[in-house]
């Protein structure tokens, strides 16, 4: 099964890697902030940080962890494919299949590596924000 990355492809996944990016550059210091957030010595006391760690947890982590989650998904079929054959392809013959090789394949593997990366990030974020909301809950 031969997966061919058409450039139309590696535009729309670069495209999305990078809207993922903004997302991140601009809720990042939003979820990092309400994960620091200090625990005060009573729980009736911690009210305000609970809610704000909710709300940042409801609308910004966890769509943030899902959307990169699903972009990843989404990209992976090609992706692991390309990564098949080009193994493959080295493993038959290493000059063959540095004299076939094509950019826009590996790029796109470059990109798919991109947004797994920001997924990876996106969930361990979410994750933690959500132990944060836990502790600060708890007596």
């Amino acid at each position: 099964m031969a997966a061919t990355v058409s450039g139309e492809l590696l535009s729309a996944s670069s495209l999305a890697l990078a809207g993922l990016a903004l997302f991140y550059a601009r809720w990042s210091p939003e979820i990092e902030g309400a994960a620091a957030l200090e625990k005060k010595l009573h729980k009736e006391d911690r009210y305000p940080e609970i809610q704000v760690v909710r709300r940042v947890l409801r609308t910004r982590a966890w769509p943030f962890a899902v959307a990169a989650c699903i972009v990843a998904a989404l990209l992976a079929p090609p992706a692991i494919t390309i990564v098949v054959n080009a193994v493959r392809a080295l493993w038959r013959s290493p000059v063959d299949a540095f004299k076939a090789y094509n950019a826009v394949p590996a790029l796109f593997v470059a990109v798919w590596l991109g947004v797994l990366s920001l997924a990876w990030v996106a969930v361990l974020g979410a994750l933690r924000l959500r132990r944060r909301r836990d502790e600060l809950a708890r007596d």
